[in-house]
């Protein structure tokens, strides 16, 4: 590909995952709390978490999506347009249904465009693999990350300058901005795969062969142990917060906005860094940095107490977040064979996934049984025990990219 072309694939993916995020943060953000306007208990609006398991779920139906499109860049590009299409049409499913009464429905309409995104984000791995070289795909992570923090801004500003509209004007707003966004996917490059791509070395490509890599399980186990010391405090964050006195409304400002504009900062620093230092150097970096901060709050957050704090800590775990995903992002899509690529990058991002999602989920019983000191400190030792990983990875002849960056445009 040229240097053109890549320029358009970059660009290309941040307007697809700004489409995508505006739904998926429209389900995270804004739904839970029409839900809660309706009269739905607390316990009915936790229910909402669920539909986004689609996304972490993707890894079931990767296979289809590779064999559908058959390592074709082309295909995957058309099959990934084609599921937006259908997450737009589903989206205005909500125009039939009162979340007020049928819960039901609004639900499984959320789930629906939710499989619909996820299966739409698989097919763009794919295409990534099937056009980009080690170095571009090293580089095209930092610009979906800016996609989807972008796509929360816009999402964050628009409910607030919606407040109070009605259901059915609000669901044909959501639905015309994810569509106006799709247009500028048009300068996707239609091309054949690049002939610097990296090709498998292996005859079988199932994902236990996958797994058996020592590659593979060095990133595995880099997500157990970094992605969830850093995952551990976000799982508290909504406790945290309310206790220090902020209102629903405050937590909202900050998570929606305050927080992505964080995460689209740190998701374009830490793209030069990935570009400059490689993956490994600057994932190291992430690591140690969480490290350091969560060691510190260990010791002194009775201290720090208060709602200053309390917004500090989302900000901090917002951008450490996207400083994560951005170099391991990089190095999934750096390991990942052309043939059957969208499955393996779908198997290591689930699992990624989940880990963030369990280690956020037992927040609150490790501070239950070891309070905020414990909570802090175990994720400053799983830290250290990620960064550890992270520095023998990078000794490893192993893990050397297989086309060396020079080859390929960025």
């Amino acid at each position: 590909m040229s240097l053109a072309s890549v320029r358009r694939v970059n660009l290309g993916m941040v307007a697809f995952c700004a489409a995508t995020s505006i739904p998926m943060s429209f389900f995270y953000f804004v739904l839970p709390a029409v839900l809660r306007q309706a009269g739905h208990s607390a316990e009915v609006i936790g229910l909402v978490a669920l539909v986004g398991l689609p996304y972490a779920l993707r890894v079931f139906w990767a296979p289809l999506v590779d064999r559908i499109a058959e390592g074709n860049a082309a295909r995957y590009r058309a099959l990934a347009f084609a599921m937006l299409g259908a997450a737009i049409i589903s989206i205005l499913g909500f125009v039939s249904v009162n979340p007020r009464v049928d819960l039901a429905a609004t639900l499984c309409i959320a789930t629906l465009v939710f499989i619909f995104l996820a299966t739409g984000l698989t097919a763009v791995d794919g295409y990534v693999l099937s056009t980009l070289g080690t170095a571009g795909r090293e580089r095209v992570t930092a610009y979906q990350a800016a996609g989807f923090t972008l796509g929360a801004i816009v999402l964050g500003v628009g409910a607030i300058a919606t407040d109070g509209i009605e259901w059915t004007m609000l669901v044909l707003l959501l639905a015309a901005t994810t569509a106006i966004l799709t247009v500028p996917l048009l300068i996707l490059p239609n091309v054949g795969p690049s002939s610097e791509t990296p090709r498998s070395t292996n005859l079988r490509h199932g994902i236990w062969h996958f797994v058996r890599r020592p590659a593979v399980r060095r990133r595995i186990a880099v997500s157990v142990l970094a992605h969830g010391g850093l995952g551990l405090p976000a799982g508290y964050l909504a406790v945290l917060q309310v206790d220090a006195g902020l209102t629903p409304g405050q937590i909202g400002l900050f998570g929606a906005i305050g927080s992505n504009i964080c995460g689209l900062i740190a998701a374009i620093a830490t793209g030069a860094f990935v570009a400059r230092f490689g993956s490994w150097r600057t994932l190291t970096v992430v690591i140690l940095a969480g490290l350091a901060i969560y060691g510190t709050i260990a010791f002194f957050h009775a201290q720090l107490n208060g709602p200053i704090f309390a917004v500090s800590l989302a900000l901090i775990v917002m951008t450490l977040g996207y400083s994560y995903i951005v170099p391991y992002r990089a190095l999934i899509l750096t390991i990942c064979d052309v043939e059957n690529g969208a499955t393996q990058a779908a198997f290591l991002s689930c699992f990624d996934v989940m880990i963030s999602l369990l280690a956020a989920s037992v927040a609150g019983v490790i501070v239950g049984m070891l309070g905020l000191t414990g909570l802090f400190a175990l994720s400053a030792a799983l830290c250290c025990s990620g960064a550890l990983v992270a520095v023998w990875a990078l000794r490893r002849p192993d893990d050397l990219p297989l086309v060396q960056p020079a080859q390929v445009p960025a």
